[in-house]
């Protein structure tokens, strides 16, 4: 085995130490945001049609209220305006535990 061969798997051998350990990570954060999700949910109002303001929403998905105006502006997370101006948002806690399922789901992908 020359010193150039010897390098090489070295390298190869770090590049899938790195991978291997990526993969559990991904999974490591995947199972803590299910266990924050059914806790945001377990400390949530029981109600079917719990209604949540922006800044309340924000805190529920750990976001500020700027990124999720933000994500609803994109149409990532379904609101409804309230008002004669439209510009008061109010969120279903389902609608908003229905947007982490579907970012969980595209991480995964």
């Amino acid at each position: 085995m020359n010193v150039g061969s010897a390098a090489s798997v070295s390298v190869t051998s770090v590049e899938g130490a790195v991978v291997v350990l990526l993969r559990l990570l991904e999974e490591r954060i995947r199972n803590i945001v299910r266990e924050e999700v059914g806790a945001h949910a377990e400390a949530a109002p029981s109600t079917p049609d719990c209604w949540m303001a922006v800044n309340t929403a924000a805190a529920y998905l750990d976001l500020t209220p700027a990124a999720l105006r933000a994500r609803v502006a994109r149409g990532e997370v379904k609101a409804f305006r309230l008002g004669n101006d439209g510009r008061s948002l109010r969120f279903k806690r389902e609608d908003l535990d229905a947007h982490v399922v579907r970012i969980e789901g595209t991480r995964s992908a």
